[in-house]
């Protein structure tokens, strides 16, 4: 059984949570993503929808992923076609680990790099 990737954020899960469940951060931290638009919903929470465009192979593809899971500050998952992306949050003192699911550890290395300031 492999254990599914992870990252300790120096910030409050609070901050951490709010970040990463508006996806219009995306394209700062989510590998390969260019851009990121919420076209339904008010604000991140279920059934918010966004309109997401990534790069694969050197070509745009778009679509639409929705939340489908809302636990604040506790979870979070998106579905897009037949993906999902899905995130999991703990406290761990004064920062945040952040448990992928269903994403990739280069996904967490970006955003913990955006949340801590790092280059």
């Amino acid at each position: 059984m492999s254990r599914a990737p992870d990252v300790v954020i120096d910030c409050h899960i609070d901050d951490v949570f709010a970040f990463v469940a508006d996806l219009t951060h995306a394209p700062r931290w989510m590998a390969g993503v260019v851009s990121a638009e919420q076209i339904a919903g008010d604000g991140p929470g279920l059934g918010a929808m966004y309109d997401v465009a990534r790069r694969i192979r050197g070509r745009q593809r778009r679509a639409a992923m929705v939340c489908v899971e809302w636990d604040p500050p506790r979870r979070i998952a998106w579905r897009a076609e037949e993906a999902e992306v899905r995130y999991e949050f703990e406290s761990v003192w004064t920062a945040t680990r952040v448990i992928a699911l269903s994403g990739t550890s280069r996904d967490l290395r970006g955003l913990c790099r955006v949340l801590e300031g790092r280059r």
